[in-house]
């Protein structure tokens, strides 16, 4: 009788440690997809923030354009440009004054900038 009781401890040992062993294989199963996930979460949420950096900067960069484009159009629209414009684009000058246009030796620049980008420098 002390045989059979010993073997059925031993059978009920025997099991718990099947099941614990099963217990964790099915652990171990469920648990590197779900690190695997967390993993992909965390560098994805790293992409994103650098992303965000990235595009938050352009967009203080291109702020800073937009008010050096419009204290421009500000300047545009006073008569002390306009006066400017006319005395050195133009050519022109008051009722009274004589011109004076000085020959040019020199060819004109193909690659001649507009008028504005003397005061606004909204390039990288």
């Amino acid at each position: 009788m002390r045989k059979v009781i010993q073997n059925d401890s031993h059978d009920q040992s025997n099991i718990k440690s099947r099941l614990l062993l099963a217990l964790f294989v099915f652990s171990l199963l469920f648990s590197v997809p779900l690190v695997r996930y967390f993993v992909e979460r965390i560098e994805n949420e790293a992409k994103m923030r650098t992303e965000y950096e990235r595009l938050k900067s352009e967009v203080e960069r291109n702020e800073r354009c937009l008010a050096q484009l419009d204290a421009a159009q500000s300047y545009v629209q006073t008569d002390q440009f306009v006066e400017q414009w006319a005395r050195e684009r133009e050519r022109m000058g008051k009722p009274g004054e004589t011109i004076m246009i000085p020959y040019e030796s020199a060819p004109l620049v193909s690659g001649a900038k507009p008028w504005w980008a003397e005061r606004v420098n909204c390039r990288d």
